[in-house]
């Protein structure tokens, strides 16, 4: 019993000069989360992107597969989360001026959105949805986490 654990000590320390230089290099050369910036232009379905192109995405994968046309014409797919997920679930807020804070991740991909605004007449506007019974603010529609009453899609100017 004590011969076998020697035997694969023995190897495991042999075997680290060959992983160690590999480990150690990814750890240094590994990026630092990018800093936040702002994405200007407007939030779409990429099926319909896609469909300009002659390429089409099936039904059920259409829905999930949002992102945002920047100024520029770049598109970026957003990663679905709770700073994106609006986007996702309500079209009210697609195919218009939109302004995104966010980061972008998946080796420069995909943006993660961290604040999301909307342009009415040149001015940011932040979107929401408002209980009025409970006064709760959310960023997605849902019923009211408080009391299951339907939540009210609201835009307030901002100076953000």
């Amino acid at each position: 019993m004590g011969w076998r654990i020697v035997v694969e000590l023995g190897l495991v320390i042999g075997c680290l000069p060959w992983f160690l230089p590999g480990w150690l290099e990814m750890e240094l050369l590994a990026e630092p989360a990018k800093e936040p910036r702002e994405f200007r232009g407007k939030v779409v379905l990429i099926s319909s992107i896609l469909q300009h192109e002659g390429a089409a995405l099936d039904q059920d994968a259409a829905p999930l597969w949002v992102g945002i046309v920047g100024d520029d014409g770049k598109l970026i797919p957003l990663v679905k989360d709770a700073g994106s997920r609006m986007f996702f679930k309500d079209e009210r807020l697609r195919d218009r001026p939109v302004v995104l804070r966010g980061r972008l991740v998946g080796g420069e991909q995909f943006l993660q959105v961290l604040q999301a605004f909307t342009m009415i007449k040149g001015r940011r506007h932040e979107p929401f949805y408002w209980c009025d019974i409970c006064k709760i603010k959310r960023f997605e529609p849902n019923a009211c986490d408080c009391c299951g009453a339907p939540l009210e899609f609201r835009e307030e100017p901002t100076d953000r």
